[in-house]
């Protein structure tokens, strides 16, 4: 889930229909629903709430949703059945756990250049950015595991 900047609304993907719902947090009614894509998961806001990130398990893929047109304006191929999905606090990076790959996705936000983290967790899914950007934190589906990925620029 993610909340508009004005508090209005709540964005709540539905796992099952390939949608996310606009919620009114007034009177906690369905505004609206809106097609994403298949088996969408996961929210992440920019850090100035304009933009969405949605992971998208069944087309290995993040769709970037503008909150102002209410648009998905493009999809960022990520890898296999990505899962949690977190925004850099400053901005610039995009990060996917990628549940069925095994491996963590870092897009840079500003050059749209990808890198992928191979990683020794089984079902990547749980992720997490520290507030100063300098950790990264996964978690597996099947292990009591926490991995922390420091960041590098």
């Amino acid at each position: 889930m993610a909340l508009s900047a004005d508090e209005k609304t709540l964005y709540v993907v539905n796992n099952n229909d390939r949608s996310m719902s606009f919620i009114d947090t007034d009177t906690f009614q369905e505004r609206k629903r809106r097609n994403i894509g298949s088996a969408p998961r996961h929210i992440a806001q920019s850090p100035d709430k304009k933009t969405l990130y949605l992971s998208l398990t069944g087309n290995d893929a993040i769709a970037v949703f503008d909150t102002e047109s209410e648009k998905v304006t493009r999809r960022i191929r990520v890898g296999h059945r990505p899962k949690g999905v977190e925004v850099a606090h400053d901005g610039r990076f995009l990060y996917a756990a990628n549940y069925g790959g095994s491996s963590l996705t870092i897009v840079d936000l500003q050059t749209d250049k990808q890198a992928k983290l191979k990683l020794n967790v089984l079902k990547v899914s749980g992720l997490v950015v520290h507030p100063n950007d300098d950790f990264i934190y996964l978690t597996g589906w099947c292990t009591n595991d926490v991995w922390a990925i420091q960041r590098i620029d």
